[in-house]
């Protein structure tokens, strides 16, 4: 039986239920630290399986499979269709009770949804000379965009690791520090020294 005082306390959940407004969409919503991860991608990609990852590290499951979108007060949040909460279908296993197998805490109502990570099939080859840039992607849910990083599920690749790494990377963004432009920076100033 349920335990029906679990519920995240953080900001970034809330209670309420889509309203009419909102829509179904596919994919799978996670919640790590504080904020809300929508997992996108073909069916089949790994997204059930990269979400169990996140479990496992620690995080919270909000809807797997298809997630139900909504604005409250212009911000898109996501939850779970009654019928899905707190199941996640991982191949092989089937339906997974994370509650049950995981505890209370692995289980979020409802989330922010503060960025999408879009799973990408993997084409073996050479690495190309662009694959290490970040891309500024932008998902569109709800007539708004929110930020996207799109990473390939190739073989050997620890998904729930990258992701979790992209929403701290996200989140040293929102707080203006961005990687990328420190080892520009630095690439410059080394260009300068060595051509004067």
């Amino acid at each position: 039986m349920a335990d029906p005082s679990v519920q995240n306390t953080r900001d970034s959940v809330i209670s309420s239920r889509p309203s009419a407004s909102g829509k179904t969409v596919p994919g799978t919503l996670v919640q790590i630290f504080d904020r809300g991860v929508l997992l996108t991608g073909l069916s089949g990609i790994g997204k059930s399986e990269t979400a169990l990852g996140l479990i496992d590290r620690g995080h919270a499951l909000v809807a797997d499979d298809a997630v139900d979108v909504y604005l409250d007060e212009g911000l898109p949040f996501g939850s779970c269709p009654p019928l899905l909460r707190g199941m996640l279908a991982i191949r092989d296993l089937g339906a997974l009770d994370i509650q049950r197998l995981w505890g209370a805490k692995r289980v979020a109502e409802s989330a922010r949804i503060d960025i999408a990570i879009e799973l990408l099939a993997y084409e073996p080859g050479p690495a190309k000379a662009g694959d290490i840039a970040r891309p500024t992607a932008r998902y569109e849910l709800l007539d708004l965009s929110i930020p996207c990083v799109k990473l390939t599920a190739g073989p050997g690749r620890n998904l729930a690791l990258l992701v979790e790494t992209a929403v701290r990377d996200l989140h040293a963004r929102q707080q203006g520090y961005h990687a990328d432009r420190v080892l520009n920076d630095r690439q410059q100033r080394q260009l300068s020294g060595e051509a004067s």
